[in-house]
């Protein structure tokens, strides 16, 4: 058996060419070079993490895949990095271009809020719809729902990621009184309404799970930067309420995961 070619990409090991997430990822960071989209980046680095591995596990590389809200274009580069023939899709696509650059990476200007998906029935293998469901109006869902269901080739897969009405800081939040629901979000939900809705767009749920990818992150004091310190570590350094707070509730959501601030789902296309 020859040996493994294994190269060195921005630190980060490459096996047989084949790029794995953690390098993707670092390419991708360093094309960042605006402070607050790197406080986004490491805002949701974890996330990016988490869905891009369930993909590598679970749908071929090559796949004709479309990124549903590809704002600010860090996902939509690091799938085109990890050999996924990607298309996005967003509102205002001009806002992230020049992260864009030279990667060869089409990006559809389209309201999901009002415009039908341009795209002919059975185009895409894969459909990636992370944090964007709780932007939509709950009217809209539905019928967008329906939509990815169409531009779906027979068996293929939707990804969903989205925030969980049903976390711990929700519950907590409402106990003392709190706004819950962040401004710019129309409605949160719960798995099981999710999985409701996808069964009645002509979905098949394969997997399903609560994640802590935003229980562990670290704020600045007051907000101004998030950091990359697991929450633990960022508690110690700066003990703002929030990191504080996610330190304190963390063993309960890791013990009880319905109580975490994330949820997946991975469903097929059922005909």
């Amino acid at each position: 058996m020859p040996p493994t070619a294994t190269t060195i990409c921005n630190g980060c090991e490459r096996i047989n060419s084949s790029m794995s997430v953690g390098c993707a990822l670092t390419e991708t960071e360093g094309k960042i070079t605006d402070y607050s989209e790197k406080s986004w980046f490491n805002l949701h680095s974890r996330r990016f993490k988490e869905t891009l591995n369930a993909l590598l596990e679970n749908v071929p590389t090559q796949t004709e895949l479309l990124e549903l809200g590809s704002f600010p274009g860090h996902m939509t580069l690091a799938l085109k990095q990890l050999g996924f023939n990607v298309i996005g899709v967003d509102i205002a696509p001009e806002r992230f271009i020049n992260i864009l650059k030279g990667a060869n990476i089409p990006v559809n200007k389209v309201d999901l809020e009002r415009d039908q998906l341009p795209f002919v029935s059975s185009t895409f293998g894969c459909v990636l719809f992370t944090e964007v469901l709780e932007h939509l109006s709950p009217e809209r869902a539905p019928l967008l729902l329906k939509e990815i269901c169409r531009v779906l080739g027979p068996k293929g897969y939707l990804l969903i990621s989205t925030p969980n009405v049903k976390t711990l800081d929700n519950r907590l939040l409402k106990f003392f009184r709190k706004q819950v629901m962040m401004p710019e979000h129309k409605k949160e939900y719960a798995m099981v309404e999710i999985e409701q809705m996808l069964e009645s767009s002509g979905f098949r749920v394969v997997k399903k799970w609560f994640s802590l990818n935003r229980d562990v992150v670290t704020h600045g004091i007051p907000d101004e930067f998030i950091s990359k310190d697991h929450v633990f570590v960022g508690a110690s350094k700066n003990p703002y309420w929030k990191n504080v707070g996610r330190a304190v509730t963390l063993p309960i959501k890791f013990l009880w995961p319905s109580l975490r601030s994330t949820l997946f789902i991975f469903a097929e296309k059922a005909a």
